[in-house]
C-alpha cells in the first residue's frame, strides 16, 4: 500500500470520527437542554426531611468476689436500663440550591451548541462522503464527479436543524412524562424503611420504622494477690464480672417534596408528542432530499461525457 493511501485512509477516519463524534454530542446535549427546559419548571418544590431513632438498653451486671482463702464471697447485681430518643426534621427550598433560571441558561447553551455541532457533523459527514465519491469514480470509472451543491448543502443543514429539535422537544416530552409519572409529584415521598412498625410516637416523623436488636454478654475474669494491713499473708482474691444487655434500636427517615402549583398534565403530553414527531418527520423529509440530490449529482456524472484521462 502507497504512502499516499495510507495518509487518505487515516484522513478519511479522523474526519468520519469527528463527525459522528459530533453527531453523538449533539444528540445528548440537546436531549438533556430539553429535558432541563422542561424540568426548570417543577423547581419550586420544597424538600422535607424527617427523622426518628430511638434506643432502649435493659440488662445487668454482676459482680462476684472469692477469697478462698477464708472462705468469704461477695455478690452483687447491678441492672442496666438506658432509654433515649431523637426527632427532627426540616425543610429546603430546591430554589435555594438550583437556580431555575440558571437552569434555563444552560439547557439553552446546550441546545444552541448541540445544534451547532450537529450542523458541523453533518456537513463534515457529508464532505467525507463526496470525497469518497470523487475518489471512486474517478478510479473506477474514469468520471469526475462534482462536489455537493449549495443546495444540497442547505437541505442537509435544515434536516440537521430539525433533528436537533428532534431531540429537544424529545427530551422535553421525556421531562414531562416523568413529571406526570409521579417521580417529580407534588406530596412524593420516600421512607426509609419502606415498610414496618409505624412510630406514632412524635409530631416530626410517624412514618415506618426498622426495628433491631442487638444483644450484649461479656465475662471479665481476673485474680489478684492482695496485700490486706494486719494479715501476715498475701491473700488471693478472685474477681468475676458478668455483663448481660440487650440493646433495642428503632429508626426511621423520610424525604418527600411538596408543591401548591399543577404540574405537567395529559393534554400537555398529548400536544408534545406530535409535536416531536411533526419535528421529526420535517428532519427526515430534508436529509432524504439532500440524499437525492447526492443520487442525481452522481447520476448526472455517469451520463456526462467528461473522462479522466489517466496518463
Amino acid at each position: 500500500m502507497r504512502f499516499q493511501d495510507i495518509c487518505y485512509k487515516l484522513l478519511n477516519s479522523a474526519i468520519e470520527t469527528t463527525a459522528d463524534a459530533l453527531k453523538y454530542i449533539s444528540d445528548t446535549a440537546c436531549f438533556l437542554g430539553g429535558l432541563g427546559l422542561r424540568v426548570s419548571w417543577e423547581l419550586d418544590e420544597k424538600a422535607s426531611i424527617a427523622y426518628f431513632g430511638m434506643e432502649e438498653t435493659l440488662g445487668y451486671v454482676e459482680m462476684k468476689m472469692d477469697v478462698e482463702q477464708f472462705n468469704l464471697g461477695y455478690n452483687h447485681s447491678i441492672p442496666i436500663y438506658h432509654y433515649g430518643q431523637t426527632a427532627g426534621g426540616s425543610s429546603y427550598n430546591l430554589q435555594d440550591y438550583v437556580d431555575p433560571g440558571l437552569l434555563r441558561i444552560i439547557s439553552l447553551v446546550c441546545i444552541t451548541g448541540g445544534t451547532f455541532m450537529r450542523l458541523g457533523g453533518a456537513v463534515l459527514k457529508r464532505y467525507q462522503l463526496s470525497r469518497e465519491d470523487i475518489k471512486y469514480y474517478k478510479e473506477h470509472e474514469g468520471i469526475k464527479i462534482d462536489g455537493p451543491s449549495k443546495e444540497e448543502y442547505k437541505n442537509l443543514m435544515i434536516g440537521s436543524f430539525f433533528d436537533s429539535m428532534f431531540q429537544t422537544s424529545l427530551g422535553s416530552l421525556v421531562g414531562s412524562i416523568i413529571v406526570y409519572s409521579g417521580a417529580l409529584n407534588p406530596n412524593h415521598c420516600i421512607t426509609y424503611p419502606a415498610e414496618g412498625e409505624h412510630s406514632g410516637q412524635n409530631s416530626t416523623y410517624d412514618g415506618p420504622l426498622e426495628s433491631k436488636q442487638y444483644p450484649l454478654s461479656k465475662t471479665f475474669e481476673d485474680k489478684e494477690t492482695v496485700n490486706f494491713p494486719g494479715l501476715p499473708m498475701p491473700v488471693e482474691v478472685k474477681t468475676n464480672v458478668k455483663v448481660d444487655a440487650l440493646v433495642n434500636v428503632k429508626y426511621g427517615a423520610e424525604l418527600s417534596f411538596k408543591s401548591n402549583e399543577e404540574h405537567s398534565s395529559p393534554l400537555e403530553i398529548a400536544g408534545l408528542a406530535p409535536l416531536t414527531l411533526s419535528v421529526y418527520r420535517l428532519g427526515t423529509f430534508f436529509n432524504q432530499k439532500a440524499d437525492r440530490q447526492r443520487e442525481q449529482r452522481l447520476l448526472d456524472g455517469k451520463k456526462s461525457d467528461r473522462l479522466i484521462l489517466n496518463v
